[in-house]
């Protein structure tokens, strides 16, 4: 027997996958973008639009992590507080490697 919760007591993480594609989706449209911009000698340009892939790409679990607390919030109290907590260990970390590398 399994102690894994049956599908009518999970909740539901269709905003979390949701976010998670998207982020995916977005940042391979746009890294696109930037080898088309290379391709064409755009050199200046694709570097600009692949700083934004990046952006897109590092942002994607982050706003996942958002969806699943919002999701989980009543559901699984303690999960959303995980999510929550690991956005605060992602933003203290952003910050200290902000901080420490001038």
């Amino acid at each position: 027997m399994s102690n894994a919760p049956s599908d009518e007591h999970r909740p539901d993480a269709k905003g979390t996958i949701g976010a998670l594609t998207a982020g995916t989706i977005a940042s391979v449209v746009v890294f696109a973008v930037s080898f088309g911009l290379r391709l064409a000698g755009q050199s200046d340009a694709s570097n600009s639009v692949a700083l934004v892939g990046v952006i897109v790409l590092l942002a994607t679990p982050a706003t996942a992590l958002v969806t699943t607390a919002i999701e989980m919030r009543r559901a699984q109290s303690s999960a959303a507080a995980l999510a929550v907590l690991v956005l605060v260990i992602l933003a203290g970390a952003t910050i200290l490697a902000l901080l420490t590398s001038r």
